[in-house]
């Protein structure tokens, strides 16, 4: 049985592509991120993890802000994030989820975060509390009016924004998505 999350093939991960005859106009070129997420067509994360904050590359940070804005525009939650990380020996893996969140692209521009917080916290904070459609609950969050709310009034992402994090980006004004209605 394949172990997910897991690369299977360590030879064949440091083989390096080569994309050096892949130039168009304008001097664009292939760029590789480090992970993408699709939750069910409606929620997309991406993210580069770089170590002890290594520059990000123009094109990388344009390839998130495009690819986000486009899913964005089309309904659904895109963010992007830049992570550092601070394992010293090429030789050690470095774990994805404990790497720090240096800033992310969200809501239409580049923010960051206002406390230390790992990529795994982050993705977990940006979606809904249940990961599933909400059609049963009797008391939604104020504010957004989608996820179950506490003793408040206010969900968790909510609540969480005030920390610089928008529940509400990826939605153009008016739109809801069909997991949002509960279907």
């Amino acid at each position: 049985m394949v172990e997910r999350g897991v690369i299977q093939h360590r030879d064949r991960a440091k083989q390096l592509n080569n994309f050096k005859a892949l130039i168009y106009e304008r001097g664009i070129t292939p760029t590789d991120i480090d992970g993408a997420i699709d939750f069910d067509a409606g929620e997309f994360i991406f993210f580069e993890i770089k170590y002890a904050g290594k520059p990000v590359d123009k094109g990388q940070r344009l390839f998130f802000e495009n690819v986000c804005t486009v899913l964005i525009k089309g309904g659904a939650t895109a963010v992007a994030f830049i992570t550092d990380h601070h394992v010293d020996d090429p030789n050690i893996d470095v774990d994805a989820d404990k790497t720090k969140v240096r800033e992310y692209f969200y809501d239409g521009k580049w923010n960051t975060p206002k406390s230390d917080i790992t990529l795994k916290i982050a993705i977990n904070k940006i979606r809904p509390p249940t990961h599933a459609p909400i059609s049963n609950t009797k008391t939604k969050c104020k504010i957004c009016g989608l996820y179950p709310a506490d003793e408040t009034g206010i969900c968790s992402i909510c609540a969480d924004a005030e920390k610089g994090w928008n529940p509400n980006a990826g939605r153009i004004a008016g739109q809801t998505m069909d997991r949002d209605k509960g279907s």
